[in-house]
This record gives C-alpha cells, structure tokens and sequence, in this order.
C-alpha cells in the first residue's frame, strides 16, 4: 500500500516503529508502558501533522499522478472524480487541509486496485470517519 507521507510525519513514524520496537524488548513492565505511550503520542503527532499537510495533488496534475500509481488518464479520471464527488458530499472546497487526507485514501485504494468511483468514494468516506473517530 502506497502512502504519500510528508517529512514531518515520516520522522514521527520512524519515532514510533522505533518506540514500538523498544517496547517489545523491555524487560521492565514500567519503561515498557512508557515506551508505549511515547509510541501513541508519536503516532498522534504523525496524524496531526498529515491533517495539516497542503493536498495532495489529484486535480493539479494528473499526468505527473498517473506515471507515479501506474494510472491511464481514464483511470485518473476515476480518481479525481470520486475525489470531487467526495468534497461535494462533505461539502467541502479545496482550501480545507483534509482534502489531502481524502485524497490520499483515495490514491491508497486505486493502489490496492479498485477503480470504481463511487466505491472509491464510499470507501474514502469510511475510513476517512473511522481515522478521525479514533483521534
């Protein structure tokens, strides 16, 4: 699964596999709870920082986004109309900062293979809700 991750929230990421990994190997069961919770508030500050991040470009340029997943311009199509089907459902416009989040679901799904829209788009709208339910 391919996921488009800023430097920001890649160094927090690297913190918490880094946390995680800690955790597994500490013999005391108090520095292991810590690196626990250090490894949660890393992953929190990644989220963070990936729902402030500029959107990812599914309407700027679909060329540069269909030689970078693999894409036709049919099937970049796709994306950017579940994309703006998305937004439209929302009632959002561009300048919100969570269009990258959307839109990024939206890349991860075509990854793993789907194409059709209003799946994609029915799919973006479920996990982007369970993402900000468990923040």
């Amino acid at each position: 699964m391919l996921k488009e991750v800023d430097g920001d929230a890649a160094h927090c990421y690297e913190r918490a596999k880094d946390c995680a990994e800690r955790a597994r190997e500490a013999r005391n069961e108090g520095i292991k709870a810590d690196f626990i919770d250090l490894e949660a508030r890393w992953l929190a500050l990644a989220q963070s920082y990936e729902l402030s991040a500029p959107p990812v470009s599914l309407r700027k340029h679909p060329s540069s986004l269909a030689a970078k997943h693999g894409l036709n311009p049919c099937e970049t199509g796709v994306l950017r109309d579940a994309f703006d089907s998305v937004l439209l459902d929302l009632g959002w416009d561009m300048k919100r900062p969570e269009t990258s989040v959307i839109a990024s679901l939206i890349i991860e799904m075509a990854d793993e293979g789907e194409r059709d829209p209003e799946r994609l788009k029915n799919l973006a709208l479920e996990r982007y809700s369970s993402r900000v339910q468990r923040s």
